[in-house]
């Protein structure tokens, strides 16, 4: 039927040892031969979303993975631009759960540091990150 869940894709393991799934469209587009295979396109250390990620555990608590496919309604109180969709069209470098100051961890970046003075910042990018184009992000890209 139209409205039956799809098929879930095989599942690779991630190299945090979590296992990552792939939607059926894009392991279609695998098998085709025009995509690169889960493993090539996934950075050295993904980025895993699950309860305390995006938002705290006691928001989610029955978080599970979803299912592929289907349509997201959204409703917003105004017609032209609302904060919760420019939040949700941005990959920030850091995210903290629920868009609070507690808990802030990497998002594109994989790690910070800040110096005892508050003084220096370090940042450490995922290894492996790509662009939908399939190139390497590096630096120059977020300077």
């Amino acid at each position: 039927a139209a409205d039956a869940p799809a098929a879930e894709a095989p599942a690779a393991a991630a190299p945090s040892g979590e296992v990552a799934m792939e939607a059926p469209a894009l392991a279609e587009a695998v098998a085709a031969g025009t995509l690169p295979a889960l493993e090539e396109r996934l950075p050295a250390v993904p980025f895993v979303v699950g309860p305390g990620v995006l938002l705290s555990e006691a928001n989610v608590p029955n978080w599970a993975p979803g299912q592929y496919g289907g349509t997201l309604n959204t409703a917003h109180s105004v017609a032209d631009w609302a904060p919760d969709v420019f939040v949700m069209l941005n990959e920030p470098l850091l995210q903290a759960p629920d868009l609070s100051v507690q808990g802030i961890q990497g998002n594109v970046l994989e790690s910070f540091e800040v110096s005892d003075d508050n003084t220096v910042f370090t940042f450490k990018m995922r290894e492996g990150l790509k662009w939908s184009d399939g190139e390497p992000v590096t630096t120059e890209d977020v300077r």
